[in-house]
């Protein structure tokens, strides 16, 4: 655009144009649009655009309007949309974009302003195209509703112009993700059935699965997905929300749907079996006891009470082995109880051939009704040397929890005290770590003990000595009589916790055990207990065990031990080995709790002449101090070391300092100041002197005589 041009009947340029009252310049604009459109459009959208801000787009826009200039509006607006917030602009430009267009028969730009812009009032845009009847195209009003989730409406318009072409290029091409939405305003809309099937087939898998689903669920056309959902089977798809509407088609049509539903290991059990439960309670119950992991037990038992299924439940429970869920159906609560029962006793437990069934069918019975009398019945069949159950596993399981359960709600009559530790003495095929659990539960701890102990789990043993009975000192001898390292690892953790630091040291250091690391080195140094974890510390550094993080704590407790203790040869002797200490952290905790020397061996180790300084201050070392200071170079070390020096009236070594400190003009004054608040002004002026006969810019840092 040229930098200025002479308005028709005024001698302006476009900068006078902007020396203008706004009310002017806007009349002046309208003037020599309403005086000659076709000579003056360019000039006028040029200083329009140009002074858009000045005279505002609403202005602007209401002259172009007023002249019914279109096309000037067009140009206009398509000159600041790009850099406008305002939705009235963004409107005004589609509404141009579609006028204009109309006469070029170019639709481009308002198909990339509806697509690209954030600003526009989408409701108002989309009226507005949907009233455009002469608008042939209709991706901008695809654009505007597909952005905006109109996607029904603007489905529903497509179908009733008969632009079925554009629906299916915008599923499949556009956002085949908002198929569902396509599809349900389709069937909404009274679409043919064959139509909405080949569109849903033409998008294949690209659209999402439940959403469609319901979609048409929703409208009970779930039919219509049939051949779309074997497709998506057959590649393997395992969406359940997929295998759910198979399976519901399938048993609506009876399509062998007690096969799928007893094969099909991807469908929801729970909104299946809900399904079926109303149409055909025997598939339900199929469905519900097929669901993995007992998912839907709840369901099948109610299913089968409410359509007296007592065989199948019977049987079904026998098979299912769940102590939880028999507790449930054998409630005296349970108005089926009784007829459940009956089928047990007379079908399901006598035509089972699992023995462990039988075993926890018998457990459910007598954990519901009369357990002393299964114990003696138990009693019987299990310890009888000539029995076929003799050596059953879950026979000896069930006679010892009876005893266990009896025991433990003190049922027991006086002559039948200790039955638990006999069971245990005398049988060898049952579960010891599960049963020695409930005899822990059921506070039998000493009968926990022995099984643990007779079934050589030694860490389990010592672990029941500690956390159920509490006796370290037991606990302790069961240690060393096994002398495992397991146990002294337990026994060493129990320990620690109880406070008992120093025992619980030396038990991890027995069991060769450095893995609680942190929890060693965070309780010894709390109860000062160094000597102890020095050894500790030996040990895991001998294993050489862990990430060099782990090994990087292990080598700093190290070193704080050695400095906590004032082991200062070995504290020299580790510093200068190999290790990957935190030097420097251990240092500093050194100087906060005054082990100076310590900590001037390690900030000297690692070359942190600032630290150092400090150390040495607080050792009255100040000849060394000046002299790591010198290496330091800080400013913030040389006023340190300076300070120390001058309340010592250590004056050669303080004049060092300050000659260092006087190269720096923002340090003069406070360095003054540490003379004068003592009164040392004679030596304030020798230094003074000498700074001022010596070479400023240079190094006066050397120590001289």
């Amino acid at each position: 655009m040229p930098q200025e041009s002479n308005l028709p009947g005024h001698s302006l340029t476009f900068e006078n144009f902007r020396q203008l009252d706004t009310q002017w310049a806007l009349e002046l604009l309208k003037e020599m649009l309403a005086k000659d459109i076709r000579s003056n459009l360019q000039i006028c959208v040029q200083v329009a655009t140009k002074y858009s801000e000045f005279m505002t787009p609403a202005a602007l826009m209401n002259i172009f309007e007023e002249v019914k200039s279109m096309e000037g509006l067009y140009y206009y607006l398509g000159a600041i949309v790009n850099f406008s917030q305002d939705e009235n602009v963004h409107y005004k430009y589609i509404v141009a974009c579609t006028k204009v267009g109309l006469m070029k028969n170019d639709f481009k730009e308002l198909e990339r302003i509806t697509r690209e812009s954030q600003y526009y009032p989408a409701q108002k845009v989309k009226d507005f195209l949907k009233a455009e009847t002469k608008l042939a195209d209709p991706r901008p009003l695809i654009n505007v509703c597909d952005k905006h989730d109109m996607v029904e409406e603007l489905t529903q318009y497509l179908h009733s112009k008969s632009m079925i072409k554009y629906i299916e290029v915008y599923v499949q091409k556009v956002n085949p993700f908002r198929t569902p939405q396509v599809v349900g305003a389709l069937i909404d809309a009274g679409c043919a059935e064959d139509q909405i099937k080949s569109l849903v087939m033409s998008v294949r898998n690209q659209c999402p699965v439940e959403p469609l689903i319901a979609a048409c669920q929703k409208r009970n056309r779930l039919r219509f997905l049939e051949k779309w959902l074997e497709a998506r089977f057959d590649e393997g798809e395992q969406d359940p929300a997929l295998h759910n509407a198979l399976a519901m088609i399938y048993i609506d049509t009876n399509q062998s749907p007690e096969k799928f539903l007893q094969s099909n290991t991807y469908y929801d059990h729970k909104v299946v079996g809900a399904y079926c439960a109303k149409r055909d309670p025997h598939l339900a119950f199929v469905v519900y006891s097929s669901a993995p992991g007992g998912q839907c037990d709840d369901e099948a038992i109610a299913v089968t009470n409410e359509n007296a299924l007592y065989k199948a439940q019977a049987k079904f429970l026998v098979e299912r082995q769940d102590l939880e869920l028999w507790a449930k159906v054998l409630n005296d609560e349970n108005a089926h109880k009784r007829a459940l029962v009956d089928q047990v006793v007379s079908t399901a437990l006598p035509g089972s051939k699992n023995s462990e069934a039988v075993a926890c069918t018998v457990k459910a019975f007598m954990t519901a009704n009369l357990p002393n009398e299964l114990m003696e019945l138990l009693e019987k069949i299990v310890l009888r040397p000539d029995s076929d159950f003799a050596h059953n596993k879950n026979l000896q399981n069930l006679l010892i929890l009876t005893a266990v359960q009896v025991a433990g709600a003190g049922n027991l009559p006086e002559e039948h005290k200790g039955r638990v530790m006999e069971y245990i003495n005398r049988l060898d095929k049952f579960d010891g770590a599960d049963i020695a659990s409930i005899c822990v539960s059921e506070g039998l701890y000493e009968e926990a003990f022995v099984i643990f102990k007779k079934y050589d789990d030694k860490k389990a043993a010592i672990m029941v000595l500690l956390d159920n009975i509490g006796d370290l000192e037991r606990a302790k001898d069961f240690a060393i009589a096994n002398n495992l390292d397991e146990t002294w690892s337990t026994l060493a953790a129990a320990q620690l916790a109880k406070g008992a630091v120093s025992e619980g040291i030396d038990s991890y250091v027995k069991a060769k055990d450095p893995s609680q690391y942190l929890k060693v080195i965070e309780a010894a140094q709390a109860a000062d207990e160094y000597l102890p974890l020095i050894t500790f510390l030996q040990m895991a550094r001998k294993k050489d065990f862990g990430t060099q993080e782990a090994r990087s704590v292990i080598d700093t407790a190290m070193l704080m031990a050695y400095a906590r203790t004032n082991n200062m040869s070995e504290l020299e002797e580790f510093v200068s080995s190999p290790n990957i200490a935190n030097v420097e952290e251990v240092g500093e905790r050194c100087a906060e709790m005054g082990l100076f020397e310590a900590a001037r061996m390690l900030f000297s180790s690692i070359s942190k002449h600032d630290k150092l300084a400090s150390c040495l201050v607080r050792l009255e070392k100040y000849a060394d101090a000046v002299e790591a200071a010198r290496k330091a170079n800080f400013t913030r070390t040389w006023k340190e070391v300076l300070v120390a020096c001058v309340a010592h009236e250590e004056f050669r070594l303080a004049q060092i300092c300050g000659l260092n400190l006087m190269i720096i003009p923002d340090e003069i004054e406070e360095l003054m100041r540490v003379y004068e608040r003592r009164g040392f002004f004679e030596q304030l002026i020798s230094m003074m002197e000498s700074g001022l006969g010596s070479d400023m810019g240079g190094n006066a840092s050397g120590i001289g005589p």
